[in-house]
C-alpha cells in the first residue's frame, strides 16, 4: 500500500458498507458530517483526530464517484440523519467560532497569526493553558489570565469568607460565655455575702 487512504467493503464490518481502510468509519458517515452538518473536510479531520485530511478527502472522492449508492445507504439510516440534523442546529453556533490547527515542533506549539491576534499575544509572549473539563482546554494570554483571576478574586474578596464567619460566631459565643460567667459570679458572690 502506498499510504493513500483506500475505501474498502468488508462483509461483517460496518454492515459491509464502504468504509475507510483501517477504520470503522463509513463513507456515509463522512458524507453525513459533510452534507448534513456542513462541516468542511478540514473540520472533520480536526473533530475526529483518528482521521487524516487525506482520509476525509478519500471518502468524499468515493462519494463523488458513487453518489447514488451512498445516498441510498444514507436513506436507510433515518436515525443517523435525524440525529445529525438535530446536532446541526447546535453546531451552527459553534461553527461561527473558528477552529485552529496548531503545530508542535520540538516541544513548541506554533500559534497561527489569526489566533495570536484573537488571544491578544505578540511573538514570544507567554500563554496559559488551563484544563476546563472533559478534555477541553482554555488558551489565553498570560496578561488576560492574570486579569481574569484578579477579577475573580475581587468578587470573592467582597464576600465574607467561611473562616471569617466561623471566627465571628466563635467570638460571639465567647462573649456570651464571659457574660454567663460574670452573671454566675455576681449571683454566687451575692449569696456568700448574705450568709
Amino acid at each position: 500500500m502506498d499510504g493513500t487512504p483506500r475505501i474498502v467493503s468488508t462483509p461483517g464490518v460496518c454492515g459491509g458498507k464502504p468504509r475507510l481502510d483501517g477504520h470503522r468509519v463509513r463513507v456515509l458517515d463522512v458524507v453525513a458530517w459533510h452534507e448534513i452538518l456542513a462541516l468542511s473536510a478540514e473540520e472533520i479531520a480536526l473533530i475526529y483526530p483518528a482521521l487524516t485530511l487525506a482520509d476525509v478527502e478519500a471518502a468524499l472522492a468515493y462519494y463523488a464517484a458513487h453518489r447514488d449508492e451512498v445516498r441510498r445507504d444514507l436513506a436507510l439510516e433515518p436515525d443517523l440523519v435525524a440525529e445529525l440534523e438535530q446536532a446541526h442546529r447546535s453546531l451552527l453556533a459553534a461553527k461561527a467560532r473558528p477552529l485552529h490547527r496548531l503545530r508542535l515542533d520540538r516541544g513548541r506549539v506554533h500559534l497561527p497569526a489569526e489566533l495570536r491576534l484573537d488571544l491578544g499575544v505578540t511573538e514570544g509572549e507567554h500563554v496559559v493553558v488551563e484544563r476546563i473539563a472533559g478534555g477541553v482546554y482554555r488558551l489565553e494570554s498570560l496578561r488576560r489570565s492574570q486579569d481574569r483571576i484578579r477579577q475573580e478574586l475581587e468578587q470573592i474578596a467582597g464576600q465574607p469568607s467561611l473562616a471569617d464567619e466561623l471566627l465571628a460566631e466563635r467570638r460571639a459565643e465567647a462573649r456570651r460565655d464571659e457574660e454567663d460567667v460574670r452573671g454566675a459570679t455576681r449571683t454566687t458572690g451575692g449569696a456568700d455575702d448574705a450568709g
